[in-house]
């Protein structure tokens, strides 16, 4: 359910919908609410619950976690020794948007993009309501970033995955991956949509453990997309940039969808490939260019 993007989501729910209604009844669309008003709602609707609830987390090491309601307001997961409910801010919709999340294991290995693959495995919750589970993957599913809710999006960049060993006949054994919650506005999740179990306009929250990352190569030009993105070596959250934000030439088209990034009518696998070995350089080697500010060849027209 958490793969399509949330257009084709409206195209599948509306075909479903007019299909299962008689002739001659008309299609009925879920009222759409202001962003701001319903994030406003939201906020609040999830810092009740941070009060009335309390978190529990297994102590097994593989980070299974479940809510159960709580009447003592000291023991919620708003007073606990929770101090790891951390909140960050995004742009959604022209919408600031502060979630929060709980970061319960970074992880050790490879930290993902907006737009790489993710071997996870989740559990999702309503917030309305503890006991209502709408989705749970035993096993790990891969996904592609760029086709989940923004949400999934935005959180897993702060994660990275771990490490993990042949265990036949049951397969590998995972550890040392990324754990953690995320609690989701409707804003950043499903809205007006709802999705099976979940209502429209609800907050919802998401446990997940973060096996594997797949990097990908969107245009096949030899640089990874999570290398397509502004670089600057003293800048610790570069992770937070979104590749699909970068275009340097300004045609219009991202530079990990750009077969030739800076315009210069020579294709950046050409660009970037070693004359001697005809393969591409890796990414910290593809060679500079001094006249422009020590621009990498691929990004600039004065160097070719």
């Amino acid at each position: 359910m958490i793969k399509f993007f949330r257009f084709i989501t409206i195209l599948i729910l509306a075909g479903i919908i007019y299909s299962c209604a008689k002739a001659d009844d008309p299609f009925v669309a879920v009222p759409l609410r202001d962003y701001k008003e319903q994030f406003i709602t939201d906020s609040t609707a999830i810092d009740t619950y941070f009060k009335t609830h309390r978190m529990i987390v297994s102590t097994d090491g593989k980070y299974d976690v479940s809510f159960v309601p709580e009447t003592n307001v000291a023991l919620s997961m708003r007073k606990l020794p929770h101090a790891y409910l951390k909140d960050t801010t995004v742009n959604e919709d022209g919408i600031d948007y502060k979630f929060y999340f709980v970061k319960l294991q970074e992880g050790t290995q490879k930290r993902p993009t907006q737009v790489d693959s993710v071997y996870v495995n989740y559990r999702g919750t309503v917030l309305v309501d503890a006991s209502t589970e709408f989705e749970n993957s035993v096993n790990p599913v891969w996904f592609r970033l760029q086709e989940l809710i923004t949400g999934w999006q935005h959180i897993f960049p702060s994660f990275k995955s771990g490490t993990y060993a042949s265990s036949p006949p049951n397969g590998p054994t995972f550890s040392n991956f990324g754990a953690g919650v995320f609690f989701l506005p409707s804003g950043l999740a499903y809205y007006e949509q709802g999705q099976g179990a979940i209502p429209s306009y609800t907050p919802i929250a998401f446990s997940i453990k973060m096996c594997e990352v797949r990097y990908r190569d969107h245009d096949r030009d030899g640089i990874l997309s999570k290398d397509e993105r502004p670089y600057s070596a003293s800048t610790s959250t570069r992770w937070k940039v979104n590749p699909l934000d970068t275009d340097t030439d300004g045609d219009g088209v991202p530079d990990i969808y750009d077969i030739d990034d800076d315009g210069d009518d020579i294709l950046t696998k050409v660009e970037i490939k070693n004359p001697i070995t005809g393969l591409p350089f890796s990414f910290t080697n593809i060679p500079l260019c001094p006249a422009d500010n020590n621009k990498k060849v691929h990004l600039t027209k004065v160097c070719k």
